[in-house]
């Protein structure tokens, strides 16, 4: 689990440095997360649910949401919205907006 979240980080600072492409539609993605009732706001930033603690025993019940910081999430061409399903009829708020 720490791994893969070490490899998203990574590949958000890698976009932020233009070595990785962003996803085109971006803001749109961004601008349906900011609506979810899983956004939080958190230490400055926009999360999907509450994000992983520095201390994972200091929030064991977390919420539905992935935890990943918003803005990396939707600028990632290879990630899909949290509440995705596995059906060719999703109804995630990214697939609805038409940016899934």
């Amino acid at each position: 689990m720490w791994s893969r979240a070490a490899t998203k980080f990574a590949k958000s600072r890698l976009r932020s440095l233009h070595a990785l492409p962003v996803y085109e539609a971006w803001t749109t993605r961004y601008a349906a997360c900011q609506a979810c009732p899983l956004h939080v706001r958190e230490g400055g930033l926009n999360h999907c649910g509450r994000p992983m603690q520095h201390r994972p025993l200091a929030a064991p019940d977390r919420d539905a949401g992935c935890g990943c910081p918003v803005m990396d999430k939707a600028r990632d061409p290879d990630e899909h919205c949290h509440l995705h399903e596995d059906d060719s009829d999703c109804t995630c708020p990214w697939c609805r907006a038409g940016v899934g």
